[in-house]
């Protein structure tokens, strides 16, 4: 019976030891859980400061883009109205330089035309000469021959 007294204390001592490192492993589990739900709580935190903070760089970039789309629209506007401009500045000068070259072949023709006038006239004048000098010589000759006849007369 001592034995089974002995054995029996021997029991409950290492009952107690038992449930004094299951109390101990408890509590520590029970540290271990806190600390990751803790641990879990900052995680989700951070998270959603990132979400938050992802959110906001997001929409400013959507504004940036926007803004910058608006920018580049009014550029576009801007050099279509310099390009209509300038097309037009271009079309008038195009017409007004059609008109002068107008105004210059009408010119060049009348200058073509008194050309060939000029030249027919001399050409007139050439033989009206060609002509005048023959009958200058003829004159000369008969002249010489009336100036014989008349020699030979007298």
């Amino acid at each position: 019976m001592r034995d089974s007294e002995a054995a029996r204390e021997a029991l409950q001592a290492k009952l107690v030891q038992v449930a004094q490192q299951v109390k101990e492993d408890t509590e520590l589990k029970e540290k271990y859980q806190t600390s990751l739900i803790e641990e879990i709580s900052e995680l989700k935190s951070e998270i959603e400061q990132m979400k938050q903070q992802m959110a906001r760089r997001e929409q400013e970039h959507i504004d940036e883009m926007a803004t910058h789309k608006k920018r580049l629209a009014a550029e576009m506007e801007r050099q279509r109205k310099e390009f209509d401009h300038k097309t037009t500045e271009l079309e008038l000068t195009l017409r007004q330089c059609q008109q002068t070259i107008v105004k210059l072949e009408g010119t060049v023709l009348q200058l073509n035309t008194h050309l060939i006038e000029k030249r027919d006239v001399e050409k007139q004048r050439d033989t009206w000469k060609a002509h005048h000098d023959s009958m200058e010589a003829s004159k000369k000759d008969l002249q010489v021959q009336l100036e014989g006849a008349s020699s030979y007369i007298a």
